[in-house]
């Protein structure tokens, strides 16, 4: 319940915009928005923090977090005034800083910022006019820049974007005609392009995609006929492809695709049934897949694949019993995983540090003065943090791992 509330503010949050606004959703006071809010979609680039976030003045646009001088500047007012230019999905690709934004004239569009010249411009407008292309999902692979985007012809499909000739074209075209092949969670590996994808005939599922011969192959009917497998958390771990997967008789559990059988099967099911353990968040660190799972004895909380016989093992039992320990934040940096989950009283939502040497969890911030995280990036020995400590308004923070301390957003 702790992580629907924490979803549910999020959508509220991210309406609040271009105005001063009292609310009261689910409990929360009435509050008046005031400096940066909700910083998302955190990234690094020459040497700096970016991150979009919210005010009065701009709505949503990008932010420049710089550690030297420690202060926080506007990058561009994308969609003049205080409409939101709504950037998002970055991805760093041949020295630049790929994303999407609206700029008003030309809808959602795939735009980029060179930190050589310190410009920001619109790259191509890919569904011409005012209509979007929404440009998201992307991926580096063999020199271009591939997304998912929406072109004046067809559905949400897979798109390249080629540095030589600056120009976007459709790459292939999984569910042709109007429908959408809607591409997702594009993962590089020994020069092939492995995604989720549906056509029109099996659902979400499995695909490849070969750049050289620019064609498409599914590699699995997990969820038989038309039904969705959906395909999530793509991550290669000793050769082999593992990924969240759903099926009508077993639910969402851990899948694993050999590329050199080309055999496709669940690993476990580690919730027996048609309930799902739903394994997310794949995160390979010394050796070992870990992600978040439940089981019928328990909640969310930590797992990962025995080195050895490669079968799921629960790591810790952090929170015995039925309630959910670990939240929706997870990764790994410097040989150690940084999570959200509940603290020890199981009312606030605070950061956690797993040390996969002695097996043991510590918290970050023990007096709770975050109560909520919405997103947790790490760059330089420090944590940037999306959090909240009144359950209103998300803020920028960031924890010094040398110090050991947390810091609030900084003076603009």
């Amino acid at each position: 319940m702790k992580y629907i509330h924490k979803f549910l503010l999020f959508v509220v949050l991210i309406s609040l915009k271009n105005t001063t606004v009292y609310a009261e959703v689910f409990g929360i006071e009435p509050f008046k928005r005031e400096g940066l809010i909700n910083p998302h979609y955190f990234v690094a680039y020459q040497s700096k923090v970016y991150f979009v976030a919210s005010d009065q003045t701009y709505g949503y646009e990008w932010r420049v977090f710089d550690p030297q001088t420690q202060t926080i500047s506007l990058l561009a007012d994308i969609y003049p005034g205080p409409s939101d230019g709504y950037p998002g999905h970055p991805i760093v690709f041949q020295n630049k800083l790929f994303f999407q934004a609206e700029d008003g004239k030309h809808g959602v569009e795939l735009w980029s910022y060179d930190g050589a010249s310190n410009q920001v411009a619109m790259v191509q407008d890919i569904f011409p006019g005012v209509e979007s292309s929404y440009p998201n999902r992307m991926a580096a692979y063999q020199e271009k820049l591939y997304i998912q985007a929406k072109g004046e012809k067809g559905g949400f499909e897979t798109w390249v974007w080629d540095p030589r000739s600056q120009k976007a074209t459709l790459a292939v075209d999984i569910c042709s005609g109007k429908c959408h092949g809607i591409p997702g969670y594009m993962t590089v590996h020994e020069d092939q392009l492995y995604l989720r994808a549906k056509d029109d005939e099996f659902g979400f599922e499995l695909w490849k995609y070969d750049g050289f011969s620019r064609q498409a192959e599914r590699l699995s009917d997990i969820n038989p006929a038309d039904e969705d497998a959906f395909p999530a958390y793509l991550t290669f771990y000793r050769g082999k492809l593992y990924f969240q997967a759903k099926d009508k008789k077993y639910g969402h559990e851990l899948y694993v695709y050999d590329p050199v059988t080309d055999v496709t099967s669940m690993v476990v099911d580690l919730w027996p049934g048609a309930s799902g353990s739903y394994p997310s968040y794949l995160t390979v660190l010394d050796d070992h897949l870990y992600f978040r799972a439940k089981d019928p004895e328990g909640g969310y909380e930590l797992w990962r694949l025995e080195s050895s016989s490669l079968r799921p093992e629960i790591v810790v039992d952090k929170r015995p019993g039925p309630d959910n320990f670990l939240g929706d934040q997870f990764v790994a940096y410097q040989g150690k995983l940084y999570m959200s989950g509940l603290d020890d009283s199981g009312e606030n939502e605070t950061l956690w540090e797993f040390d996969p040497q002695t097996r043991k969890y510590k918290p970050l911030i023990p007096n709770s003065d975050l109560v909520s995280l919405l997103e947790i990036f790490p760059f330089e020995n420090q944590l940037y943090i999306s959090g909240t400590s009144d359950n209103t308004i998300f803020r920028f923070w960031r924890y010094d791992l040398d110090s050991r301390q947390l810091y609030p957003e900084p003076t603009q």
